[in-house]
């Protein structure tokens, strides 16, 4: 599983320079750009490579053993190696040309609401966790507060690959940084808008939450991080009973795998005294996954959210009280 931020700067402490970092197995999850990459090296392999079946394929691997754990292990990373060199010409592409009229990689409209500008170049989608005075910004406050959103979706994404939930899939994904901008990246995956089965893709307006199998992954996933059902919905319409945050979406992908996406508001919102309860800080101010997990109480990750409404007061002071 790829690491977080506390890990990251754990390695640059530790190295000194962020150029020996990048060689720690601590940064893992993340790459930073910070010399020119080659952009001839875009070509049609990558392209065309299905990252996301061969992901799925090792996620499916046997590991009940310790030799077949290990086998995995390294296949995946090294998978995500080969991904890794194989984004990151795109992903200079992509920003170097953003103010460009003419784009080598065109601009997609392929919905969300909180997010920045999205991409796609053959199976690889680019999103930008902001775009500057648009409503990504505004919504989070501030642009440095939007681009946590990538590290909050990573920790979400780690968590569930962590729980090892049969029949739960999730994209390859990293995080990438470069020229003061930060992206996340991830294969492409065969969803679409009629294969949501879970949550909600337009901030709460319609809840997808009927549909069993998806219902049932996502009660396995909160019962391992210690998550709380909760209820969800516009105030004045029907509520419907949410395992995570409401705008985590699960999809019944063309291939038949359940997937999941939008990880990021996955773990509770940290109100923390000392930082104060700053305009929508539920959105990219979260509880690390081990505090949530050893929590007495199971805590709900849409609290402190216009989302939670229900039954908010006693939501609100769980998570309070554990952060």
């Amino acid at each position: 599983a790829l690491l977080d931020d506390h890990n990251e700067a754990h390695a640059l402490k530790q190295a000194g320079s962020w150029k020996e970092a990048q060689n720690s197995p601590l940064f893992r999850g993340r790459a930073v750009l910070n010399e020119t990459v080659d952009r001839s090296k875009i070509d049609e392999e990558v392209r065309h490579r299905d990252w996301n079946a061969e992901f799925q394929a090792l996620l499916d691997m046997q590991s009940a053993t310790p030799i077949e754990a290990k086998q995995r292990g390294e296949a995946i990373a090294q998978l995500w190696q080969d991904f890794r060199d194989a984004v990151l010409p795109v992903v200079e592409t992509v920003i170097c040309e953003r103010n460009n009229p003419v784009k080598t990689i065109p601009l997609q409209s392929i919905g969300g609401i909180a997010g920045g500008d999205k991409y796609i170049f053959g199976n690889i989608v680019i999103k930008f966790c902001a775009t500057k005075n648009t409503i990504s910004e505004k919504l989070y406050g501030a642009y440095e507060k939007a681009i946590k959103s990538a590290s909050n979706e990573r920790k979400g994404m780690n968590a569930l690959i962590q729980a090892n939930l049969p029949h739960l899939y999730m994209p390859l994904g990293m995080v990438v940084t470069y020229l003061g901008h930060r992206v996340w990246v991830a294969s492409k995956i065969p969803v679409g808008e009629k294969t949501l089965k879970y949550g909600s893709r337009d901030a709460g307006n319609t809840v997808e939450a009927h549909d069993e199998p998806s219902h049932r992954l996502m009660a396995q996933a909160a019962s391992q991080l210690n998550l709380a059902p909760h209820f969800v919905g516009k105030r004045g319409k029907d509520l419907v009973e949410m395992c995570g945050p409401v705008d985590l979406e699960i999809h019944c992908g063309d291939d038949g795998r359940y997937y999941a996406l939008d990880t990021a508001r996955l773990f509770p919102p940290d109100p923390n005294p000392r930082t104060g309860k700053p305009r929508h800080f539920y959105l990219y101010k979260s509880l690390r996954p081990e505090h949530v997990r050893n929590n007495p109480v199971p805590l709900s990750s849409d609290a402190h959210s216009p989302f939670g409404h229900h039954n908010f007061v006693t939501h609100d002071q769980q998570v309070e009280v554990a952060g």
